[in-house]
């Protein structure tokens, strides 16, 4: 062994025995909460992957209504001044959306709509 590598191993291993003692260590407690009367329980460990797979399930439909606010919002906006400021109230006029921003609106609030009534339809 030459003098370079004893150095380095000198060195290394005890940082390594100490991380690897951490990380047994860790997964030693964590396998320890799916024990039961000292012995693994494999239904609990099968329980928390289903836990999270429905909470990333959850995260996605979160992810889409944050989207869904975030574009219904500046619409709602729109519409209810055309509709309440200008034609209820008759305080102003609103110059009517053009182009491809009618075209993309009209996508926008038929989607939250159908959206909305197939959410609705799954939960029966």
């Amino acid at each position: 062994m030459n003098p370079i590598s004893w150095i380095i191993s000198a060195v290394l291993d005890p940082v390594l025995k100490t991380a690897l003692a951490i990380f047994n260590k860790k997964e030693d407690t964590n396998l320890e909460k799916y024990k039961v009367d000292g012995t693994v329980n494999t239904s609990l460990i099968a329980a928390e992957v289903e836990i999270i797979k429905v909470k990333g399930e959850l995260l996605k439909n979160q992810i889409l209504v944050y989207l869904q606010v975030g574009f219904g919002i500046p619409l709602m906006i729109y519409y209810g001044k055309c509709i309440l400021w200008d034609k209820v109230l008759g305080l102003g006029y609103t110059d009517a959306l053009t182009g491809e921003i009618a075209t993309y609106s009209q996508w926008i609030v038929a989607f939250l709509f159908v959206h909305s009534g197939i959410m609705a339809l799954a939960r029966k």
